[in-house]
């Protein structure tokens, strides 16, 4: 039976957090600590030992080269890495991914494996399970599994892949900078039965794609929906190959957020501006479309001067010197002037994530509504600065209907979501989709590509009219994507644009009220997508992949 369970991952929500990772790290071991497990979470320090934090760090071990330092969270032990000679200090740096940045904390991580064991050991106990979060983790998990090796303790490895990347990475890397040898051999299940396989062997084999070597040597593959695993161009079975589907399977994301909490955090937060604002002296009379107008021409001018946050210097720089007419200054957004129907959009400045398809086919939808507004609130990363300002180029043609936030802005996250009418989530490729189920786990319908794990969490409401939450589009298609946002904007605002419901979207006989709709996107989340489901299967992969390595042991 499983018991003790290590995760190498390279964030975390909690302790350092970027994007759906480190969501997906932090909730998954609480929920698997809520059910009986023991867990603890490895990962680079990031500086976060140096800098002002709530988190209360205990220095464990240190080897004069790097330090491991103890705190915990909702039961969960996290053990941060950080440098302490000059050649380890990358771990230190703010930066989490950047060229150059991310492999190199890699490299560090798999060359100290012998302490990082050492340290856990002596704290947690030795796992059943190490579970590698992405290609980041996986130097370390195969340094990891050598030291086993070599020691005869035989535990499960189980490599999840969140986003398929395809890392290449040369030989000098994996075994000079990261430390491994090449000669080791390992034992590796392949889902049928075991077979010994050395890391050299394994690095030819797989062409120097760090998830493909994983892939090999690993005991179980793991990613986010079964389209993202079997069945979209481009899939991880498509890409790493058909041989490890009888290892293969794959645990769907969940999500915390509920509409009461959320409701009642958001209030609490404004509630005397909203009294200002509406002129009210009683909460319970506020509606979504009085949090709608509030949001868009108040709460945006009134961000704190220390959001939005972005904690990467060079990215805030950036950021700062956009001179845009959707910002005011320092890349702080200006309000709207007036109220109108709201589409939200949220994620990494990425090409993945459509937010260009997105901002094409804003003219089609103003040309139908011209009262519409778009806010997108947008984690700017290394590597994309061209998009960071490409994206505010073309807001900046709807100067009166479209707004980016650029890094975290807690003070109107939230409330975007409550204010929502619409989320657009028009990725190229989306393994699942966390900001999909937080939209709906508030009541926002959603309209998003048809792939991945957006077309497992979004029932059309076309093929589904009694059971619908959103639309699917087809990807990299903005005229059809402005057809479904037009369809739901204006279903989720009947009194005034339901004479402009495409037919070819929505039967006007078969159609749900708002707020029908919105009870249907909670219900959604509630019976499919919270994390206690995820534990639950999580689990279920770790019994059946250890009980096979026990059998062979």
């Amino acid at each position: 039976m499983v018991k003790n369970v290590w995760m190498l991952a390279h964030e975390s929500k909690g302790v350092y957090k970027v994007g759906g990772l480190g969501e997906v790290v932090y909730s998954l071991s609480r929920e698997l600590v809520r059910q009986g497990l023991n867990v603890a979470v490895v990962m680079p320090s990031h500086g976060l030992e140096r800098s002002v934090t709530s988190l209360e760090l205990a220095k464990e071990v240190d080897n004069g080269r790097v330090a491991v330092y103890r705190t915990a969270l909702d039961g969960v032990s996290f053990f941060l890495v950080s440098g302490l000679g000059e050649r380890e200090g990358i771990l230190n740096s703010p930066v989490v991914y950047g060229k150059g940045i991310t492999e190199g904390k890699a490299a560090v991580m798999a060359r100290e494996a012998e302490l990082i064991v050492s340290s856990l050991s002596k704290t947690v106990g030795l796992p059943d399970v190490i579970h590698v979060h992405d290609w980041h983790s996986v130097p370390l998990g195969m340094a990891i599994k050598r030291i086993f090796d070599i020691k005869g303790h035989r535990a499960g490895f189980l490599m999840q892949i969140h986003l398929l990347v395809s890392k290449y990475v040369s030989w000098d890397y994996l075994f000079d900078e990261c430390g491994l040898s090449p000669d080791h051999e390992t034992l590796a299940y392949t889902g049928y039965s075991f077979e010994k396989v050395s890391y050299g062997d394994a690095y030819n084999r797989g062409g120097g794609i760090l998830e493909k070597i994983g892939a090999i040597v690993f005991d179980g593959l793991v990613t986010v929906s079964d389209s993202y695993l079997r069945r979209d161009e481009g899939c991880v079975l498509c890409s790493l190959g058909r041989e490890f589907e009888g290892k293969a399977d794959y645990i769907h994301n969940g999500t915390e957020w509920k509409y009461e909490d959320v409701l009642s955090y958001v209030l609490s937060l404004h509630k005397e501006r909203l009294f200002k604002h509406l002129g009210i002296d009683n909460l319970e009379k506020i509606t979504r479309r009085d949090l709608r107008r509030y949001l868009l021409t108040d709460a945006l001018k009134e961000i704190p001067c220390d959001q939005p946050q972005i904690r990467d210097e060079y990215l805030r720089n950036l950021v700062e010197s956009l001179k845009h007419p959707i910002f005011s200054s320092h890349g702080r957004p200006r309000p709207f002037k007036e109220d109108g129907p709201l589409i939200i959009t949220t994620g990494r400045v990425s090409t993945q994530k459509g937010f260009d398809v997105l901002l094409r086919s804003m003219p089609l939808v103003l040309n139908e509504i011209p009262e519409a507004r778009l806010l997108m609130l947008l984690l700017p990363v290394r590597g994309e600065e061209h998009l960071i300002t490409k994206l505010a180029d073309e807001a900046s043609r709807h100067p009166d209907n479209v707004r980016i936030i650029y890094g975290i802005a807690p003070y109107i996250y939230q409330l975007a979501h409550l204010a929502a009418d619409v989320f657009a989530a028009p990725s190229r490729w989306e393994p699942f989709g966390i900001m999909a189920i937080e939209a709906l786990s508030v009541g926002v319908p959603v309209v998003a590509s048809r792939l991945g794990g957006l077309r497992e969490i979004v029932i059309d409401l076309r093929e589904s009219p009694g059971r619908g939450i959103g639309l699917l589009v087809p990807k990299d298609d903005p005229e059809e994507l402005s057809r479904a946002l037009i369809a739901m904007l204006a279903l989720m605002n009947p009194e005034q644009h339901k004479e402009r419901l495409a037919k070819q979207y929505l039967h006007l006989a078969q159609l749900p009220e708002p707020e029908k709709l919105r009870l249907r996107c909670i219900k959604r989340v509630d019976e499919s997508f919270r994390w206690s489901n995820s534990a639950m299967k999580t689990v279920k992969i770790y019994e059946k992949m250890t009980g096979a390595v026990r059998t062979h042991s």
